[in-house]
């Protein structure tokens, strides 16, 4: 090989060495540049844990947040709405504010708050809580609660419970009767039976099972007496409360 085939063979080479290095230094600038870019991990949600029944023994713990697994039922007392005392069973509460639903398991997340001077009793969500005055301890749920008219609730006997909750829509299950009590026409006090004024507005048929939907209005000045499938309702005066059956877009049922 010649003295100019030689110099021509090792100056290759060394453009060779030269670029494998570049390559390695960038290879290294990148994967560096790459690291400083990623942003930190994001602090871990707070570990599911079981049920605790109530949560006074959380009354230290004022501000702090904490995640249960429950499953929602409707027994046991609670107190309040929307805050509830600490002596509250979780999953009856739960339930109350729209968290689950009955029978449902599920992770909840709450904070734990300090006591209140009072606290208000409501129907919500097919459960009554009752009012409190001063305690010691409290807490509220942080989960987005649903659509109380999404949810179908057990026959309820009558909506008198309901009174002063006008224009909430409910849904409920129902049995036609045509045995019970109902007053009005299209607009009935909230004390007249459900299932027997579903069968009078013609929304079930008697003996049937079914789900209504139903409007809360407010007390009427009176309300008048008619015979429709199979139930003779009564007419009243003035009452303090009332519903009529709605469709799916809320508009009235006509009997």
């Amino acid at each position: 090989m010649t003295g100019r085939m030689l110099r021509f063979v090792g100056a290759a080479a060394a453009c060779l060495v030269a670029l494998a290095s570049a390559n390695v230094t960038m290879a290294a600038n990148l994967s560096t540049n790459h690291g400083a870019d990623t942003a930190p991990a994001a602090d871990a949600a707070p570990a599911a844990q079981p049920d605790p029944g109530d949560l006074k023994d959380y009354r230290d713990k004022v501000g702090q947040t904490f995640v249960f697994t429950i499953t929602g039922t409707t027994d046991g007392s609670i107190y309040g709405e929307g805050v509830y005392t600490d002596d509250s069973p979780v999953a009856t509460a739960a339930v109350h504010a729209g968290i689950v639903k009955a029978g449902e398991t599920k992770d909840v997340k709450v904070e734990i708050l300090p006591g209140q001077k009072s606290y208000k009793g409501a129907l919500d969500f097919g459960i009554t809580s009752a009012s409190y005055g001063a305690w010691d301890g409290s807490y509220k749920f942080l989960d987005t609660p649903m659509n109380e008219a999404d949810v179908v609730s057990p026959d309820p006997g009558n909506l008198k419970d309901y009174e002063g909750k006008v224009g909430k829509v409910l849904q409920f299950q129902v049995t036609g009767s045509t045995t019970e009590s109902v007053w009005g026409d299209g607009i009935y006090t909230d004390d007249s039976d459900l299932d027997t004024a579903a069968v009078h507005a013609g929304v079930v048929k008697d003996g049937e099972d079914g789900t209504v939907t139903v409007k809360i209005l407010a007390g009427q000045g009176k309300y008048k007496a008619a015979t429709r499938n199979g139930v003779s309702s009564q007419a009243y005066g003035k009452f303090g409360g009332s519903y009529e059956f709605v469709d799916k877009d809320g508009n009235p049922v006509k009997p």
